[in-house]
């Protein structure tokens, strides 16, 4: 079981990715958060497998974020999420200590191979 964070300023987008990943074999989705800096509060205690990042937050961005998740819980996979085509958005977020990016749009089985792969620490 591969155990997932979202953490995205919409509610839109975690509702719905909770709902799709949800209903998806072998993807248990632990909580989502709209704040990067309560989401690695919490990954220190439930050390999900892959946290799902958007890029674009107010106060702790996607790259801030990422550094604090991965400094919380080293082992958790960070996966960028994105609906823009940022060159230098893109580099922070590797900087960081991102695996890859997602885009926002990416069709489910993609978004799942994607999930399980980072699970295993491979983009």
């Amino acid at each position: 079981m591969t155990r997932v964070i979202i953490v995205d300023d919409d509610l839109f987008v975690r509702t719905m990715l909770t709902q799709l990943l949800d209903r998806a074999a072998g993807i248990e989705v632990l909580a989502s958060y709209a704040s990067g800096a309560e989401a690695a509060l919490a990954a220190a205690e439930s050390k999900p497998d892959v946290a799902l990042v958007d890029i674009n937050m107010p106060e702790v961005d996607g790259p801030k974020a990422t550094a604090l998740l991965r400094a919380a819980s080293p082992t958790t996979q960070v996966l960028a999420l994105t609906s823009l085509a940022d060159p230098s958005a893109a580099a922070s977020m590797l900087r960081a200590g991102a695996l890859g990016f997602l885009p926002k749009d990416l069709p489910l089985p993609a978004l799942l191979h994607s999930i399980q792969a980072a699970s295993h620490g491979v983009a």
